[in-house]
């Protein structure tokens, strides 16, 4: 999951295995999910790739460690 934040600094959790298109629209970015939801976030989409990398490499290490 990805802790980010809507405009008004909610934080919201993000399924990271749904996440389908990830798009900058001036300061805000917004994620769409393969269910056809999509958030607008503050993060930039590079924060919002480099948070999903981060997930990513958590579940590999995990998956090592199995």
């Amino acid at each position: 999951m990805l802790r980010l934040h809507r405009l008004n600094d909610q934080e919201v959790m993000i399924n990271a295995e749904l996440i389908e298109i990830i798009e900058a629209h001036g300061k805000e970015t917004v994620v769409r999910l393969t269910t056809g939801n999509f958030f607008v976030v503050k993060e930039a989409v590079d924060d919002v790739l480099e948070k999903n990398r981060e997930y990513r490499r958590s579940i590999a290490v995990e998956r090592r460690t199995l």
